[in-house]
């Protein structure tokens, strides 16, 4: 008996005693009674109930960090269907908005934008792009790269200079380092799939 460590006699002891009180609290909540149910769940919600400070309940967002033009831009994961990095995509002869390319996707032509010459930003030859989800479809966006996946807070966005100059609804704002938030679903409720 002395090779027993005292401590570990002392959390074998507390195990027993919250297993005691489980079974009995099991015990004593069964009931085949619609007002004991409801009691029962009313009594596990006030044991489960506890303040949440401010902080935790702030909403987070997942994005993507890609460029555009050679310029850093971030985008809201929610509204992104795939990412694609080798893109199999072909231009639209005399097209001269941003749905300017088709894309091969899972089988068929995907609507393809490339932002860039609306936000006056160059086009280098690219064949990535992200397949925003919409309610009318998908459609492709070009990006120049795909950075790396990120968090940020819904309190870190802060409005944006360029999303008041910018066309449609391209913007959502802007990080605190004043990195443009595209808006996916913005994007890609203004320019839905077109066949």
């Amino acid at each position: 008996m002395s090779n027993i460590d005292p401590t570990l006699v002392r959390d074998w002891a507390a195990v027993r005693a919250k297993l005691a009180e489980l079974v009995e609290t099991t015990n004593a909540e069964e009931t085949d009674t619609p007002a004991g149910e409801r009691a029962v769940l009313a009594e596990r919600a006030r044991r489960l109930a506890h303040r949440v400070d401010d902080e935790s309940q702030e909403v987070e967002i997942e994005i993507l960090r890609l460029t555009l033009g050679g310029r850093p831009y971030v985008i809201g994961t929610a509204g992104i269907v795939a990412v694609v990095r080798e893109a199999e995509i072909i231009a639209l002869p005399g097209s001269s908005g941003p749905v300017a390319y088709l894309a091969s996707w899972r089988g068929r032509l995907l609507t393809t934008l490339d932002l860039r010459p609306r936000l006056g930003l160059p086009a280098p030859a690219t064949r990535s792009l992200l397949v925003l989800g919409a309610t009318a479809g998908e459609v492709g966006l070009l990006v120049d790269t795909v950075d790396a996946l990120d968090t940020i807070r819904e309190s870190e966005i802060q409005p944006s200079a360029a999303g008041g100059t910018a066309p449609g609804g391209y913007f959502r704002g802007a990080l605190a380092d004043a990195t443009p938030l595209l808006d996916a679903a913005g994007i890609a409720a203004e320019h839905p799939e077109q066949g």
